[in-house]
């Protein structure tokens, strides 16, 4: 597989993407989730319409939203100089990341290492 452009990421998000529409206002929510739990958790609250669930965080309650739809998944990183990378389906078009896991173990391991000799 060719390596194209390769780039390490200090801060990696994820967030739900929906557009919320109510009696008195349409707006573009997101949600940020953090493991497949959430993903799972939150996207049953869609499923079932419990909306007042769905976006408690973000001000909404029950009664304020007739409908929403599910726009996608976003991914927001920022590599180490502070330089933003957006890739998710709902911008109206598709990227694309891939995960170095063989690196993500080698760091995982130095920090265990070093909690190792820290907690002695």
């Amino acid at each position: 597989m060719p390596k194209e452009n390769s780039i390490r990421f200090n801060k990696v998000n994820i967030y739900l993407v929906f557009d919320v529409h109510g009696e008195h206002n349409d707006d573009s929510v997101n949600i940020e989730v953090s493991c497949g739990e959430d993903i799972e958790m939150y996207l049953n609250f869609y499923r079932d319409r419990n909306w007042s669930e769905l976006f408690e965080s973000e001000g909404y309650g029950g009664y304020d939203v007739d409908y929403a739809v599910f726009k996608g998944i976003t991914v927001s990183c920022t590599d180490e100089h502070g330089n933003r990378f957006f890739a998710g389906n709902d911008f109206g078009r598709y990227g694309s990341a891939t995960l170095n896991i063989k690196h993500l173990e080698e760091d995982n391991a130095k920090k265990l290492d070093e909690i190792r000799k820290i907690l002695g």
